[in-house]
Formats: structure tokens, C-alpha cells, sequence
């Protein structure tokens, strides 16, 4: 996990991070222990919120999983 690229996060019902990928953290520009046990939900572009909502609607069914892609706000501008 250390080296992969990809943006990984596990969330519980409640919305708290329990699992962020270094890339998340380095992305997002926080550390593991500034997102563990908290709700952080990164700035999303106004023209993807709808269907990032949309998406995440998902995560209360089967296969429990939310596959997206959006704008989100980074520490290198929108990505």
C-alpha cells in the first residue's frame, strides 16, 4: 500500500475514516492521524456534487463499494 497511487479510504457508518492510503493523505495534504476517526470529506467541484452524491448512495448496498471519479479540491489545485 505504500507505494500504490491509488486513492484509498475505508469509512464507517458514520462517515469517520478508519483506513486512508498515503496517497490520500499526501493528495489531500493531512496526515493519518489528522484523519483517523474523523469525518473529512474533501471539497468536491460543484459540477460533480450531484453525481458524487449519487454514488456514495451506493455504499448502503451490496457490494458496499463506491467506485468515482470527481473534482476534488487538492493541495495542487482541483484534480
Amino acid at each position: 500500500m505504500e507505494n500504490q497511487t491509488d486513492l484509498v479510504v475505508k469509512i464507517d457508518v458514520d462517515g469517520h475514516l478508519l483506513f486512508a492510503s498515503p496517497s490520500y493523505c499526501d493528495l489531500f495534504d493531512k496526515t493519518l492521524d489528522e484523519l483517523l476517526d474523523r469525518n473529512f470529506v474533501p471539497p468536491v467541484h460543484a459540477a460533480d456534487q450531484a453525481a458524487t452524491e449519487l454514488a456514495m448512495g451506493a455504499l448502503w448496498y451490496p457490494p458496499y463499494t463506491c467506485p468515482l471519479e470527481q473534482r476534488a479540491l487538492t493541495r495542487h489545485g482541483w484534480r
